[in-house]
């Protein structure tokens, strides 16, 4: 991409590597506490649905102790080496207590870096300037091979040489990022201190600000079983092994953003092409995942232990391709409603979404806990369930989007 500020490339590498840690340890997370800390299924769930909640939900902290008093650089600075100690701990972890201390500094690191970095690829272009829609483009394009490689990577070494081995190959990728932005970060600008007073919502309308919370909710609590439900299903009762011998469980999320890496470049020319309205791509995204789930559903007829693994395969496809759709429409949906000046609390409304999501997986991910005769059962109850439950989300999101369009004056359409 020509032409763009040589701080994006910066940035993009910073990020990578912050998403190959984050996405290296999530894939890994439930696996270690089931297996290596003989935590139970229920506990294992509660704790990783709450730290990633956490983690997203810091991210509004994080943006107000930037704009407020440290700027966006310094915060991202100070959270880029605070989340290389939280990765340092975990790697040395022996016992709970270091589990727990680590987890607690990456959550703090992530808070301070999740929205600033973003916030400061805004940054680098003039207000107006065309060049920005490219480099959001690098920077998501970034993001996506972090946690490509990281899935691939990290689940691999804990495979071949054990939990220390993928949690120290998460820690090198942390340790990169750091380097490179404490060697190259005075090439990144200083942004101005907003001494404003706080405005709840951005000054988005409450019942369009719900509407995009409810939404991003209902989404993403639904892919966080990436994470949870679905790499046990995986681990318990699917047949891994292929020509090339058995996939680690961990490195089959790696389709997720490989999925987004190559798709979402035919995604973004079709669209050009073709312009899809806002509704369509968010009921489109729930279509995909309703498909997804109902595969894993499908897939559970198998016999234990002979599960196809092109089912998992297919499904995680599935929940990238509607990521492609949801994402974007959720992201440039808030943007347009947001008042002039209040565009980054506005877009305090995704990390709020996120840890929402969290707390939905988590909550979800409970009631697919049995004991093993009935495990098998309780797993495809679960994925129909959640089939049935985004395909409903369509319907009820299409009443919905009708009454606020009719209602809506004339030339003003609502989320």
């Amino acid at each position: 991409m020509k032409g763009q500020p040589k701080a994006v490339y910066l940035l993009n590498f910073v990020s990578m590597w912050e998403r190959f840690s984050f996405h290296g340890l999530r894939g890994l997370l439930v696996l270690y506490m089931t297996q290596a800390l003989g935590f139970g299924d229920r506990s294992a769930f509660v704790i990783y649905a709450a730290f990633v909640a956490i983690s997203k939900l810091g991210g509004i902290a994080g943006g107000f102790l930037a704009d407020k008093y440290l700027g966006l650089k310094k915060t991202l600075e100070i959270g880029v080496w605070i989340l290389l100690s939280g990765h340092i701990v975990l790697y040395f972890a022996e016992n709970e207590t270091l589990f727990f201390a680590a987890l607690g500094l990456i959550v703090m690191g992530t808070a301070l870096f999740i929205s600033n970095i973003a916030a400061l690829v805004g940054l680098l272009y003039p207000k107006g300037d065309a060049r920005i829609e490219s480099g959001y483009t690098l920077y998501y394009t970034g993001i996506n091979v972090g946690s490509f490689f990281s899935a691939v990577l990290c689940g691999v070494m804990v495979h071949l040489y054990g939990w220390h081995a993928g949690f120290g190959v998460a820690s090198f990728g942390m340790l990169s990022g750091a380097i490179a932005l404490k060697y190259c970060g005075r090439m990144l600008p200083e942004s101005p201190r907003n001494r404003g007073s706080f405005q709840l919502l951005g000054g988005i309308p409450w019942k369009q600000a719900a509407k995009y919370m409810g939404l991003i909710m209902l989404f993403y609590g639904c892919e966080e079983q990436l994470g949870s439900t679905i790499v046990l299903f995986t681990e318990r009762f699917v047949d891994r092994q292929t020509f090339i011998g058995q996939i680690p469980t961990a490195s089959l999320g790696a389709i997720n953003p490989l999925t987004i890496m190559i798709g979402g470049p035919f995604v973004t020319a079709f669209l050009a092409r073709v312009p899809i309205s806002e509704s369509t791509k968010i009921k489109g995204s729930f279509l995909l995942l309703s498909l997804s789930f109902m595969t894993l559903a499908i897939s559970s007829f198998f016999p234990e232990k002979e599960i196809p693994v092109a089912f998992v395969m297919m499904a995680i496809m599935l929940i990238g391709m509607s990521e492609l759709l949801f994402g974007p429409a959720i992201f440039s949906g808030i943007s347009r409603l947001s008042p002039e000046g209040r565009a980054g609390s506005a877009m305090g409304l995704v990390p709020f979404g996120f840890f929402l999501a969290n707390f939905f997986a988590g909550a979800y991910s409970q009631t697919m806990v049995a004991e093993q005769e009935s495990l098998l059962l309780v797993y495809r109850t679960g994925f129909f369930v959640m089939a049935l439950g985004t395909l409903a989300v369509v319907g009820v999101y299409s009443v919905l989007r009708k009454n606020t369009d009719r209602k809506a004056p004339a030339g003003v359409k609502g989320v």
